[in-house]
């Protein structure tokens, strides 16, 4: 596990120095930015936790669970997890609807949440993403699915020894251990998935 965390944290120097930093630049405008842009220091970056979801924006692939979750993690932060760094956020993906691609709008919207610091600390993107360099350098790969035949996230997250936090449905439930490579919700909810 520690040189698992070691390789961890080149592996989120290395995204932060090819994607997120040009992405903050204005360098890279491929996945276009949702919502204010935000200015995250490399060494925040490489010192909190990064959770990610990357997927096609579609209802199957649970994004609306997974802001749902987001919101309630920041509005509960200082209470649950007082004095920890803040994790950072990468969500995103090509929408393939409207009403998805709204909720990425919702999760840099300041009218939503109690707790504004989730603006800083989540990156909210439309368009293709770096799929495999996002779970080499994430604390956690979420999948919140409302259903999944098989599913391979999970094995690409494996293969990199990133966690995955899922729905228990379909191939989650045949392929994660809960607790040991990842987290099966046990419900597909935001309450459940939080």
């Amino acid at each position: 596990i520690d040189k698992v965390m070691e390789l961890r944290t080149e592996n989120k120097g290395r995204f932060y120095n090819a994607f997120i930093k040009p992405i903050m630049d204005g360098t890279l405008d491929k996945p276009e930015v949702v919502g204010s842009n935000v200015n995250i220091s490399e060494q925040d970056f490489v010192d909190a936790p990064v959770i990610s979801f990357a997927h096609r924006l579609t209802d199957q692939k649970g994004l609306s669970i997974m802001k749902g979750a987001i919101f309630r993690l920041f509005d509960n932060w200082d209470e649950v997890f007082p004095g920890k760094k803040m994790p950072f956020f990468i969500v995103g993906g090509p929408p393939e609807a409207a009403e998805e691609l709204q909720h990425l709008y919702d999760l840099k919207n300041g009218d939503y949440g109690k707790n504004k610091e989730r603006l800083n600390h989540v990156l909210a993107l439309k368009g293709n993403m770096p799929n495999p360099a996002i779970m080499a350098a994430s604390t956690f790969f979420c999948a919140p699915s409302t259903y999944e035949p098989c599913g391979l996230t999970q094995g690409e997250c494996f293969a990199k020894g990133t966690p995955v936090i899922t729905t228990d449905v379909g191939g989650f439930h045949d392929t994660i251990i809960d607790g040991k490579t990842g987290f099966l919700a046990p419900y597909v909810s935001e309450e459940s998935f939080y």
